[in-house]
């Protein structure tokens, strides 16, 4: 199945040659990984549908163990990457995958608070904790956490590409922050408004005051992807 992208498995690693390059990345070597390495290294989820160039600076906002901070690290080479994890446990993995790589590994969530802030761990699925509760099965942790003001200020005040995959913590993010999205040449992600109970365009309102969105039908109900260029 993998056989093209150059994935070897070897324990808990694999090597992954893309774009002429290759990388190792590691993983606990469980289901969700292969679904995500699927996501995006095979149907490559995180390429702008767009023609962009001259891609300097990427902000890749709840990066996980890192899989797509590695992919935008293949893709544009002469980037930073900055990747946002507040899960302490899961962005010890998320450095392990950017080691030697053109990524900063931020401990932090990107959040509407500045300071520190409750993150619920979900105790088997990484890829589900958020800054939102869903069920009493989740672990409550206090982690630290950045408004997407700092976050920009922090990448230079001028982003090229803002990925987001929060579990619902982006009807967070981009509330009313009109001037740290007009710094946000594209933004790409995936609403989830099955989590939070809100409709899609208390998000995709406030970013078309300054960008051109797109949005289609994710492989889950209630969730779309989003593709948003500044016009």
């Amino acid at each position: 199945m993998y056989k093209h992208l150059g994935i070897h498995p070897s324990s808990f690693s694999v090597s992954i040659k893309k774009f002429g390059k290759i990388a190792r990345i590691y993983g606990h070597g469980n289901y969700d990984e292969l679904l995500i390495i699927t996501e995006i290294f095979i149907d490559e989820a995180y390429l702008p549908p767009y023609d962009l160039h001259a891609i300097k600076t990427i902000i890749d906002c709840g990066a996980n163990i890192g899989y797509s901070a590695v992919f935008f690290a293949l893709r544009y080479e002469n980037s930073t990457i900055y990747a946002y994890e507040p899960d302490p446990k899961t962005f010890q993995l998320l450095k392990k995958n950017a080691e030697n790589l053109n990524i900063v590994c931020c401990n932090q969530a990107i959040s509407d608070v500045s300071g520190e802030v409750s993150f619920f761990v979900h105790p088997e699925k990484n890829i589900s904790s958020s800054l939102i509760k869903r069920e009493d099965l989740y672990q409550s942790i206090t982690v630290k956490s950045v408004t997407l003001e700092e976050a920009v200020v922090f990448a230079g005040d001028n982003v090229d590409i803002f990925k987001f995959d929060i579990e619902g913590g982006e009807f967070k993010i981009f509330n009313q922050k009109k001037q740290a999205i007009s710094q946000i040449r594209y933004i790409t992600g995936e609403i989830h408004t099955d989590i939070v109970n809100k409709e899609v365009g208390a998000i995709t309102d406030i970013l078309s005051a300054t960008h051109t969105v797109t949005l289609m039908p994710a492989n889950h109900f209630g969730r779309y992807i989003c593709h948003a260029l500044r016009k």
